[in-house]
């Protein structure tokens, strides 16, 4: 298993576990990141992430357009840190509920899932 952290820097607490401001405040260092947050911090994140040594970011995208962020994913890339630009965990990480299954489905047939990792 992974733990998993929840970042904000307006909470202390999200849904009854412990919220962190920032990476460096985290309890132990982390090896990835999934960014699910307004588009125009997404850059500040990646690049709070290559600060901390992180070199595994998920950028999440909705059909609104999500947390994905054109500068952020060429900051990615031009650091070394591995980057999916798009699409949403939650259509990949098992059990995968139905409305997320038709989701990755409809993506990977119109071409909406990233090919490039």
């Amino acid at each position: 298993g992974y733990e998993v952290y929840a970042l904000n820097p307006k909470a202390n607490e999200v849904e009854g576990d412990t919220c962190y401001p920032n990476l460096a405040a985290l309890p132990e260092p982390v090896t990835a990141v999934v960014i699910a947050t307004h588009p125009d911090v997404t850059l500040d994140i990646v690049q709070d992430c290559a600060v901390n040594g992180i070199h595994h970011v998920w950028i999440h995208k909705s059909i609104d357009g999500g947390s994905l962020s054109d500068e952020a994913v060429t900051y990615c890339r031009q650091h070394q840190i591995n980057v999916i630009p798009g699409g949403c965990p939650m259509m990949f990480c098992e059990p995968v509920d139905v409305a997320h299954k038709c989701m990755r489905w409809v993506l990977g047939f119109t071409g909406g899932i990233p090919k490039q990792v």
